[in-house]
């Protein structure tokens, strides 16, 4: 890759909506590791993306919108203030959920009792998940409505400590995304919009879509390091995305997952060594190992060292790129997730 350098702003991105601060969501930087030869670029803005893509290349998206899951609730026997991160349904009425603040409420058992605020409906613990105890298994009390529609009125999008709010509802959504489910934020497709999308097409880039509701927060290392699987997600790979995937290996082109959610839906697919359409609920793990095939490449946000996601993301790096992918963040001076800088796989 023989483009420019360019280092104009060293500044780490804010891990907020730039719309916030008068800037564009493509107003972050963009770092890109070549696995061929193992260089490493910096851009100062994502819009530089669409120079890197050839006619043919694919870009596949995750089109899950996220529902505002996080639920200002009271702890029935103590008064306590806390939320309740409600996530995917594990068992007809039984949903995933975690309490926050961890430090608090990391040791809730079956039969505690939380008030969902204003809203007369209950949760009551029916147990541990086993597989990562932090987790809970729910039970709703009084729902009159839609899980999904009770969200919307009552939810605010999860954030967490290292962001200290959560943000308007309409900074969630990203391009392709339409399709309401997941718990937590599908983020790697943010600094898209609708000019680079038209300029990309206009360069004859493809674009697909795949379905993967994100679950609860991603696992930290302690966790999913002796474990063979992570968090449960359902997922849908239609046949006109894996045509559209097959047709590009044929031709030799990249394809790329714009974001670790992609890659979880797409890895999924495989069965016998071979790409096929597929849905279902996917627990697949994926690490340094793992052939990442039939995907070339990957889009993220920037992800903690000890997270699944970076692990995820680990299994793109090829033998060339030498740098680890902490020092890439770090010499880069990159912002994280859920809206900051990205970092691009090729």
């Amino acid at each position: 890759m023989d483009y420019e350098m360019l280092y104009e702003s060293w500044t780490k991105t804010e891990n907020m909506p730039q719309e916030l601060i008068g800037r564009d969501r493509s107003d972050v930087k963009l770092a890109v590791a070549e696995r061929q030869n193992g260089n490493i670029s910096l851009f100062p803005n994502f819009r530089y993306i669409s120079r890197i893509f050839e006619p043919g290349d694919l870009l596949i998206f995750n089109d899950s919108l996220m529902l505002p899951s996080s639920l200002p609730a009271i702890e029935d026997s103590t008064g306590n203030s806390c939320r309740v991160h409600v996530g995917q349904p594990l068992s007809g009425s039984i949903y995933l959920a975690e309490i926050r603040p961890r430090y608090n409420f990391r040791n809730v058992k079956s039969g505690d009792y939380f008030q969902i605020s204003n809203s007369g409906v209950g949760v009551e613990v029916v147990g541990k998940y086993e597989e990562f105890p932090r987790y809970a298994r729910i039970r709703f009390h009084g729902l009159k409505e839609e899980l999904n529609s009770f969200l919307l009125r009552f939810g605010k999008p999860i954030y967490y400590e290292r962001i200290t709010k959560s943000f308007d509802y309409k900074y969630y959504k990203n391009v392709f995304q339409d399709r309401l489910g997941s718990s937590e934020y599908p983020s790697a497709s943010r600094p898209f919009n609708n000019e680079i999308m038209r300029e990309l097409s206009s360069r004859g880039v493809q674009s697909s879509t795949i379905t993967l509701h994100c679950n609860l927060a991603s696992l930290e290392r302690d966790e999913f390091g002796n474990s063979n699987s992570l968090l449960p997600e359902y997922y849908e790979v239609t046949e006109e995305t894996a045509e559209k995937i097959r047709r590009a290996t044929l031709m030799h082109k990249r394809i790329i997952a714009v974001g670790t959610t992609v890659a979880r839906a797409i890895l999924s697919s495989i069965e016998d060594g071979k790409f096929t359409k597929s849905r279902g609920v996917t627990t697949i793990k994926i690490g340094p190992e793992t052939e990442p095939f039939p995907l070339t490449g990957i889009i993220t946000g920037i992800h903690d060292a000890e997270s699944s996601h970076h692990d995820l993301t680990s299994a793109f790096i090829g033998d060339l790129i030498s740098e680890p992918l902490s020092n890439i963040v770090s010499s880069f001076n990159l912002g994280g997730h859920e809206f900051g800088d990205s970092l691009m796989i090729i």
